[in-house]
């Protein structure tokens, strides 16, 4: 599993280990195919190249869909150390993550392919990298703070 760049490390090991395994699914996308992180068209490859791709993005897209769930439940848990504001913000976040995935699959509804992978991984890595600094950093240091010794719950 790859090991998230110190400067997104959130030093919450659950939030952690949640990232790492989204920057796993984000590297298992380039062996998807010969032509994944490109612009070359699906079309180019043949109908069984095509359906062997498409199952194993649909998996791929499933196990981020189940993973990205859980982790923005988790996550959710622990917003009650923010302002309602904030926490609404970092809550509307992630529906736009969930979103985007469903707008990438409704926008191929009529291509053989549910997604090409350099599709999903422009969105995995916006929002890996973008996200984790904007918010999620922020999070672990309130966490952090609020469940420290010697401070009241």
């Amino acid at each position: 599993m790859p090991t998230l760049p110190p400067f997104l490390r959130t030093g919450q090991t659950e939030m952690d280990r949640d990232h790492a395994r989204l920057f796993a699914l984000e590297a298992n996308l380039a062996s998807v195919c010969a032509v994944a992180g490109t612009d070359e068209p699906c079309e180019r490859c043949d109908p069984d190249r095509q359906r062997q791709c498409d199952h194993r993005i649909s998996h791929l897209l499933e196990e981020f869909i189940g993973l990205a769930a859980s982790h923005f439940r988790n996550e959710e848990r622990h917003m009650v150390c923010l302002s309602q504001d904030e926490a609404q913000r970092h809550k509307y976040e992630h529906a736009e993550i969930a979103s985007a995935f469903a707008r990438l699959v409704a926008q191929n509804r009529d291509r053989p392919m549910i997604a090409r992978p350099s599709e999903i991984s422009l969105i995995l890595h916006d929002w890996l990298d973008g996200h984790i600094v904007q918010y999620d950093l922020d999070l672990a240091r309130r966490i952090q703070m609020a469940t420290s010794p010697g401070r009241a719950a």
